[in-house]
């Protein structure tokens, strides 16, 4: 999804400062036919609140139909992603303002190593915004990264 974000940011500033939106499922795709149609992790729904505002996205929609489901909970995710989004609504403002970091690193080449995503917002000298997740560690497990905002050196 960041990467989405970031090419098409790039693809439409050809044509001015045309805002992004990000589209959201909380079911995997039937593409992927192992997992067709089931509803995504915990971890993977707020994910998809939250990264797309870190890479220039202006929004996020959240797609979906299920005419099967007359009177039944469509996603049991949805508290957890409509949670996530009013984390990023409280910094929304800020975030809007914010300046991204020009070293950070494309979302494609992170995920392409299976790196954590490292991204930098910079709302004033001494004050940062940072997305840190590491799609690719053991679910439960913990980790460290070295990030650099500004003057400061910090581990998170």
């Amino acid at each position: 999804m960041a990467s989405s974000v970031e090419e098409n940011l790039k693809r439409t500033r050809q044509f001015g400062e045309k805002t992004v939106y990000a589209y959201s499922c909380l079911r995997f795709h039937n593409e992927n036919k192992a997992l067709a149609g089931q509803e995504l992790k915990p971890w993977i729904a707020d994910a998809m609140a939250v990264v797309p505002y870190f890479y220039g996205a202006k929004g996020n929609v959240l797609w979906g139909w299920e005419p099967q489901s007359k009177g039944k909970t469509l996603y049991g995710n949805l508290p957890i992603y409509t949670d996530s989004l009013g984390r990023i609504a409280d910094l929304s403002e800020k975030i809007a303002k914010a300046t991204p970091a020009a070293d950070d690193e494309p979302a494609h080449v992170l995920w392409k190593e299976k790196r954590p995503l490292l991204k930098r917002l910079k709302v004033s000298e001494n004050q940062w915004i940072v997305l840190a997740m590491n799609p690719w560690q053991v679910e439960d497990a913990n980790s460290e990264s070295e990030i650099t905002c500004g003057s400061k050196k910090s581990t998170i």
